[in-house]
C-alpha cells in the first residue's frame, strides 16, 4: 500500500468519515485504511483541522467524525475548551512552582 501524505489525507478524509458521533470511526480503523502509525495519524488529523476540515473527536466513542448539525459541533467546542482549560491550570501550576523555586535560589545566592 502506498503512504498517503498529509495533503491526501486532507483531502479525503471527509469522505472516510461519517457524521454524527453515532458513527465515530476509530483511529485504528484509520490507521489501517491509510496505512498510517496512530502518531502520523494525529498529525494529519491536526493538519486537516487547521486547513479548515471540522474533524470532530469523542472519547466516549472513541473515534473520529464530521458534525452532524450546529448543537454537535457546539457540544465538542466546549469539551475541548474544559479541556483546554484543564491544560492551562496544569501548567500553571507548573509554571508557580519553577518561579518559587528560582526565587528560592536567588534568594540563597544573595544571603
Amino acid at each position: 500500500m502506498n503512504v498517503v501524505t498529509r495533503e491526501e489525507f486532507k483531502d479525503s478524509i471527509q469522505n472516510v468519515l461519517k457524521h454524527g458521533v453515532e458513527n465515530a470511526v476509530s483511529g485504528e480503523y484509520l490507521c489501517a485504511y491509510y496505512g498510517i502509525e496512530d502518531r502520523t495519524l494525529r498529525s494529519f488529523l491536526h493538519y486537516a483541522r487547521i486547513n479548515g476540515v471540522p474533524v470532530l473527536s469523542s472519547t466516549k466513542r472513541g473515534g473520529y467524525y464530521l458534525p452532524k448539525d450546529q448543537q454537535e459541533a457546539q457540544e465538542f467546542i466546549k469539551a475541548q475548551s474544559n479541556r483546554a482549560k484543564a491544560c492551562f491550570a496544569s501548567v500553571k501550576a507548573a509554571k508557580e512552582y519553577v518561579k518559587a523555586i528560582e526565587n528560592r535560589d536567588q534568594i540563597s545566592l544573595n544571603t
